[in-house]
């Protein structure tokens, strides 16, 4: 919980749960202040227990008194976000390479691309975007576009935004071996 808007995430009951910081390439415990892996052991608890679970965040952990109410208790000092291959969407979490999975599977693209992004981009707490950039023949579109959206909700419980670009608009990109199918382009709170 939040004391302060921006101001830390303080751990409810530090005698409940101890928190790592790790490093995401060697798994070494990172000092205060440095963000990595949050990595989480249950200290009291009944029935199954976690055992320096990786909970899949990258965020930073301090334990000096908190400036805005003065608390003593472990805080997270900056907003976690997702590693690997899955993100966040409007509370959701989407497995990426599922959904790029369920799209190349529909007949009819000949390109696309997924972006998240926000209803106002300069705004980091606006609400998520999940935007399907199709590439298919104009005439098709309208019954690929909702095949799209069905497709994104039933196999993520997303419902993405699609447009449609001529086929041509990827035409460099798929010449380049650095194309990226998914893009995030929110802004880190």
């Amino acid at each position: 919980m939040e004391c302060s808007e921006l101001g830390g995430f303080h751990l409810p009951k530090p005698s409940r749960y101890f928190f790592e910081i790790l490093d995401p390439n060697t798994l070494e415990r990172l000092p205060e202040g440095r963000p990595g892996l949050v990595v989480m052991t249950h200290l009291d608890r009944r029935g199954t227990c976690l055992l320096r679970y990786l909970v899949g965040d990258i965020c930073t952990l301090t334990s000096e008194t908190c400036p805005a109410c003065g608390g003593w208790e472990p805080r997270f000092s900056s907003i976690p976000y997702r590693t690997g291959s899955i993100a966040k969407v409007k509370g959701t979490l989407v497995n990426i390479p599922v959904l790029l999975d369920a799209l190349s599977k529909i007949q009819g693209i000949e390109e696309y691309e997924i972006i998240l992004t926000q209803t106002d981009p300069k705004d980091p707490f606006s609400e998520d975007v999940m935007l399907v950039r199709t590439a298919c023949s104009q005439d098709r579109f309208p019954s690929i576009s909702s095949e799209v959206r069905e497709c994104v909700r039933r196999s993520q419980e997303v419902t993405p935004e699609v447009k449609w670009v001529p086929p041509e608009y990827y035409s460099d990109a798929q010449m380049n071996y650095k194309f990226k199918r998914f893009k995030d382009e929110r802004i880190r709170r």
